[in-house]
């Protein structure tokens, strides 16, 4: 599960987790915990926070009592030009909302289109870890 206040960037080369990540890869990218100041976190916030989330306490940028403290994706199911995600975000390990997202591969935009453009990102990031990884295993 990503921090929901994570707008990732670009992948995060050189470092190569053992484990599939939230976002799919390790992504470099941008805090955004407030709204009105970018924070650029370094390797080890990346590392430990940004990427995994569940930042309250951990992260001294994360003060935030009210939303989520992660986010997650997974594939429902993909067709030859759809991949359909399912997504939720979590507050203290329970479900704080949930939902769906359509993603039109030739289009590239999703129906509906996710709510505010870190969420967005967040989706965008996800899903071109899963085509990148599909591409791979083709291979």
């Amino acid at each position: 599960m990503a921090c929901p206040y994570f707008l990732p960037l670009e992948r995060f080369h050189g470092w190569e987790p053992a484990a599939v990540l939230p976002l799919g890869d390790a992504w470099s990218g941008t805090c955004q915990v407030q709204a009105d100041c970018s924070y650029q976190p370094g390797d080890p916030e990346l590392k430990e926070s940004c990427n995994f989330g569940y930042a309250r306490g951990r992260c001294a940028r994360f003060h935030r009592e009210d939303g989520p403290d992660a986010v997650r994706f997974a594939v429902r199911g993909q067709d030859a030009g759809e991949i359909r995600l399912l997504w939720v975000r979590e507050a203290d390990h329970r479900p704080f909302d949930h939902g769906s997202l359509a993603y039109s591969i030739a289009g590239d935009k999703f129906n509906p289109l996710p709510s505010g453009p870190i969420f967005e990102k967040q989706a965008r990031a996800y899903i071109q870890s899963y085509l990148r990884r599909k591409a791979r295993a083709r291979k």
